[in-house]
Parts: structure tokens; C-alpha cells; sequence
């Protein structure tokens, strides 16, 4: 549950930061890029844990998505509106992807799955 519960709160920041990033006139978003590099590494240890857990498919597809975000990330200017650029996209799936999976540990987390299954 403590997984779910810190993966939530780095998706509000990834959110967040993504959102001001793409919507600021600031000159620089040394905060919003702190919170998106500490929220990226969170992520990367929920898919090694999710790996050797036994659940694979999760846990990859987790990395391929922390993998497309930062690509996406690295490629949006400021001051864009939301479009249908393939960068902008890749970046909302992404998000997506770990929305998704933040509720799936909330879901594994509140039955006690996550510490039954191994392999």
C-alpha cells in the first residue's frame, strides 16, 4: 500500500510539473525537472519491484513507458499548447500509462496481493 500511496503523489507532481513546463513563461523549471527526475527514478524502482514480484508484463511495460516519457518530455518546448504533436502524445500516455498503474498497486495493495505473489 505505501507503494500506491507514494506512486499517487509522484504522479500528481509528474502532472504537476508537466503542466507548468508546457504552460509557464518561466525561464527556467529547475523545481518541475527536480520533481520529474525523483518521480522518473520512483518509477523505474516500482518496475524492478513489480519485475521481481512476478509481474513482468507490468514492470516492462512500465519501462518502456518511463523510457517514451522521457523521450517525449525531452522534446516539448515551453509555452505549447496541448496538441497532437507526437512528443506531446507520447508524454500524455505515458502519464497515463502510470495513472493506470498507480490505481492497479492501490487495487493490489488494498487486497494484499502485492506481497503474496512470487515466482
Amino acid at each position: 500500500m505505501r507503494d500506491a500511496v507514494i506512486s499517487c503523489c509522484a504522479i500528481v507532481l509528474v502532472v504537476g510539473a508537466f503542466d507548468d513546463i508546457t504552460t509557464d513563461d518561466a525561464s527556467h523549471f529547475t523545481v518541475e525537472y527536480c520533481a520529474l527526475v525523483l518521480s522518473a527514478m520512483w518509477f523505474a524502482y516500482i518496475a524492478v519491484r513489480l519485475t521481481r514480484l512476478g509481474y513482468r508484463t507490468l514492470g516492462i511495460l512500465s519501462f518502456v513507458s518511463l523510457a517514451a516519457g522521457a523521450w517525449g518530455q525531452s522534446r516539448l518546448d515551453r509555452n505549447i499548447v496541448p496538441s497532437r504533436s507526437v512528443p506531446y502524445l507520447i508524454t500524455v500516455v505515458a502519464i497515463s500509462w502510470f495513472v493506470a498503474l498507480s490505481t492497479s498497486l492501490l487495487y493490489l495493495g488494498s487486497r494484499g496481493l502485492m506481497h503474496r505473489r512470487r515466482r
